[in-house]
Parts: structure tokens; sequence; C-alpha cells
């Protein structure tokens, strides 16, 4: 990532983080497909996508850029993610731009959405995706501060920015909110991470004139722990949206 590149933000917290490497998975997330054709249906459009230097928000950064958008994107730490990214960005042709901070911080959403608006202007898209999932084998193991950072990231970070994207949001504008399939299952080692998937819906239903929410429940690509016959995998299949 050149110098000229970065944005300068705040330094990311490190509390409660756990290392979320791409290089450290077990199976590495598939981040772009060679059979997709793009139609130029973001041209010129200016997107933010909150977590997009991996997994699913890298996926999302790539499909806009090859829509045509200039792409801006957050990360908390992973510079090697980060960068992979940025560059296979550029290679598509994309203005670019990175932020590095902590998403459960409203100061990082204001000096995001204030750099990203005085060099591109209005937001045609936001995706709220960055978030976090914990296993804590008891209720009597989760620390109040564990609980604060969780709600941080998955629950204060949508409310700040889009509080702060809320004023330079372009007619038509759309806000994506990501959730969870957490939010509709029962899982006592998920507890301190699963309720806060529930507020994605609260938070989509409070549409105000303008902006266009959106709310996208992540399911089709589940993992193991969730399916435990074929029948699962038939059932999630018919149900989600995505194909």
């Amino acid at each position: 990532m050149g110098e000229q590149d970065k944005v300068k933000t705040q330094k990311p917290k490190k509390d409660y983080f756990m290392d979320d490497e791409s290089k450290n998975m077990d199976r590495k997330p598939l981040i772009e497909s060679d059979t997709y054709k793009a139609e130029g249906k973001l041209e010129g459009k200016v997107t933010l996508i909150t977590g997009g230097d991996s997994g699913i928000g890298a996926a999302t950064s790539i499909l806009f850029a090859k829509e045509g958008a200039k792409v801006a994107f957050t990360y908390h730490s992973s510079d090697e993610d980060a960068t992979r990214t940025e560059n296979r960005l550029k290679e598509i042709g994309a203005e670019v731009l990175v932020f590095k901070g902590d998403v459960g911080d409203e100061s990082f959403a204001e000096e995001v959405i204030s750099s990203l608006t005085d060099k591109w202007g209005n937001i045609d898209v936001l995706v709220n995706h960055a978030g976090e999932q914990r296993y804590q084998a008891s209720i009597t193991d989760i620390k109040a501060e564990q609980i604060d950072r969780t709600y941080r990231t998955n629950i204060f970070s949508m409310f700040y920015f889009v509080k702060a994207a809320f004023n330079h949001l372009s007619e038509g504008a759309s806000i994506i909110n990501t959730s969870s399939i957490t939010a509709y299952i029962r899982s006592l080692t998920l507890l301190r991470s699963q309720h806060t998937k529930v507020i994605p819906h609260l938070l989509t239903i409070l549409e105000q004139t303008g902006p266009e929410f959106h709310l996208l429940v992540l399911w089709h690509k589940t993992r193991r722990y969730l399916i435990r016959k074929s029948e699962s995998i038939l059932s999630l299949q018919d149900r989600s949206g995505l194909r």
C-alpha cells in the first residue's frame, strides 16, 4: 500500500479482538469468481464497505469495483489482507480509499466519512459489514468489557456510520446492514455475539426519507457447526436468497 494511498486515521484498539487474517484460516475464503461478468451497474458510484479487506467484505469490494464503482473500505489490523484487496481493486481499475481503525469508535466513523466525502463527494452505497463473533462455553465466562467490545463492533458501528453518512448520501442511496443466521438460532456458546445480530433488523426498519435500507442475512455458506444432517443443508439451500 503506497504512502499516497493511505488515509491517516486513529490507531486501532486491540482489546478483545481475535486474529482474523486470511493467512491464518484453515479454509481460505473465496473472494472472487472468474466466471462473473460485470455489467457496469455501479459505474461512477461512491461506495463504502466496513470490514472490506477480507472474506465477504473483500468479495463485496471486488464486486463493486468490477461494476465500475469507486471503492472505499475500512479494516482493523490485517495489513496484508488490506494491501492484497487494495491492489486487486486497482488492477480492476477502480479508484480506492483505505481506512485503518476501530469501527466501534464514533470518531473513526466521522473521520472516514469526512475524508471520503472531501475526496469523492456524496455516498451512493454504504455497506455495514464489519463484525466479530466469539465462542465462550458459559455466560459466567463473559466479562462486561467483552460485551461492550462486541456491541461496539457489531451494533454501535452501524449507528456511527449511518449517522455520520446520513447527510452525505446521494439521492437514491442504499444502506446495507449485514446480519447472520445466528440471530435465528439458539447457541449458548455464541451468546455474547448472537443477540447483537438481531439489532441490524431493528436498525434496518428505521427507514427515513432518503436512503433505502437493506438487510443481508448471511447463511447460504454457513459454518459446519450449524449443519447436522443432509436435510439441514437442503433446507438452508432452499431458504437462501443467494445462489
